[in-house]
């Protein structure tokens, strides 16, 4: 189903370019550890070899969340190539080799926990693009679900980019935005205090709620 390269210099049969930054640079991005397919790990022992020979005091973190990998997918209908996520990709040559894998058996393989896990197969088998597909149907991830490669699927494009949803840094940004809301209103509150000495808790959200230009969640004003 997918064509992985052709072999070159003898020592990969995938093209492969890296990005490297050093920490104070590099975005606070998770990394998620994953047990890769074959190639990929071909690839990242070859460069960390060549690495570690040039720079001995430095270690290397694969961000592989950040990655991306091109891999041509030989559907019935026609040839199409995706660009999609490094991890996308570790999960769609997983199951390009066996005709069905159950959720144990993908995440044995992969050795990813619940949350990328089941995060990782809803971008390949309920989005947009369904490459893979499950049994029994649905729009949820289940770990009774079995996954296989989906043959029939076609695209009017020959070639397209499937996202993988980054769920887990929305979150911290929200978290971080409730943060800094926080702060602010207690600022607000203590403003609002010193300037009209005593207030009822009512008055202290409408009042913070005017300082802010937004009203504050009830959730976020304590007695």
């Amino acid at each position: 189903m997918l064509r992985r390269g052709r072999e070159k210099g003898k020592k990969l049969i995938i093209d492969l370019s890296v990005t490297v930054l050093t920490t104070g640079f590099w975005p606070t991005y998770k990394s998620i550890e994953v047990a890769l397919p074959r190639e990929m790990v071909e690839g990242v022992e070859v460069y960390r070899s060549y690495y570690d020979s040039d720079s001995k005091h430095r270690k290397l973190t694969w961000i592989y969340t950040l990655g991306t990998a091109v891999i041509k997918g030989n559907f019935d209908l026609k040839p199409i190539e995706m660009q999609m996520n490094t991890l996308q990709a570790a999960l769609c040559m997983l199951l390009n080799d066996v005709d069905e894998l159950s959720y144990q058996e993908v995440q044995e393989r992969l050795r990813l926990p619940d949350d990328d896990l089941q995060r990782l197969l809803h971008s390949l088998v309920c989005a947009k693009y369904k490459v893979i597909k499950k049994e029994p149907d649905g729009k949820t991830i289940s770990k009774t679900d079995k996954f296989s490669f989906n043959k029939r699927f076609t695209d009017k494009l020959r070639r397209i980019k499937i996202p993988l949803p980054p769920l887990d840094e929305k979150k911290k940004v929200m978290e971080d935005v409730d943060k800094d809301r926080r702060y602010a209103i207690d600022a607000a509150i203590v403003r609002i205090m010193k300037s009209r000495k005593v207030r009822s808790r009512c008055c202290l959200g409408i009042g913070s709620g005017q300082v802010r230009a937004s009203l504050p969640a009830p959730g976020l004003l304590n007695d």
